[in-house]
């Protein structure tokens, strides 16, 4: 398993963990493709490869019992069945409507429409990562602002590394008030009592406050995933601390 999806074991290897948050903008940008009408078979043959590894990715987190795909950050939670479900219904419907293969030239203008599309999507999103850093400072806060949540993790997914097993390890998870006022952290719920937060916490508007933590790892080795939620004054949001737990030498 690779360095970057050590955290992830739900993950199947060939996918690294940061390209699934990317995954809504490749389907917007696919979506474009094949409305386009712009060589049918080449989007045909990339959105059924596309809707594939969806699929594989989405049955690896059902197996694993993961309750968010984790496509949306902290701001939207969708669980990874309904995902299975949506992405198995698109490759369904690939492969009935599918088209024909139609030579080369069809090829090389899908090559220039993917082109085209793929630079104007990196500079909308380019555009729309400055302003949610000069705003927010973080990308996903912006996202959490557009989508009108009162608050939002800077960080959805804590990456606390290698940790003994049993052992404490320490660290600070990030919070943003986006309502425009200052709000009230009161507490962090989780389902398992591993966890310590430097509670109660003041969040100014619109700047991150870090908030500190005291986390146990599991007894056994192995990778680990700690959902917790954060309540304030404002509303809630979700984020994970996950890590893997080691045997001491």
């Amino acid at each position: 398993m690779s360095g970057e999806n050590a955290s992830h074991p739900e993950l199947p290897s060939f996918v690294p963990a940061s390209l699934v948050a990317a995954f809504p903008v490749i389907e917007i940008l696919l979506g474009g493709w094949l409305i386009s009408g712009v060589c049918r078979f080449g989007a045909w043959l990339v959105a059924l490869t596309t809707f594939f590894i969806f699929s594989m990715v989405a049955l690896s987190q059902v197996r694993a019992g993961v309750a968010d795909c984790g496509c949306f950050g902290s701001a939207v939670t969708v669980p990874p069945w309904l995902t299975l479900t949506l992405d198995i219904s698109v490759i369904l419907a690939l492969l009935i409507c599918r088209t024909r293969w139609t030579g080369w030239p069809e090829i090389s203008a899908g090559i220039t429409v993917a082109f085209r599309t793929a630079t104007v999507g990196v500079v909308l999103l380019s555009i729309g990562a400055g302003y949610s850093y000069w705003r927010y400072g973080s990308v996903v806060a912006g996202v959490a602002a557009f989508a009108g949540m009162p608050v939002a993790v800077t960080t959805p997914v804590v990456d606390v590394g290698r940790v003994p097993v049993g052992e404490i390890t320490t660290g600070t998870v990030e919070v943003i008030s986006l309502t425009g006022s200052e709000e009230q952290v009161a507490y962090i719920s989780m389902k398992c009592k591993c966890a310590e937060f430097d509670l109660p916490a003041t969040l100014p508007p619109e700047r991150a406050t870090p908030i500190g933590f005291r986390l146990r790892a599991p007894n056994e080795p192995g990778a680990f995933r700690r959902p917790a939620v954060v309540k304030s004054s404002a509303g809630e949001v979700r984020f994970e601390m996950v890590g893997v737990a080691v045997a001491s030498q």
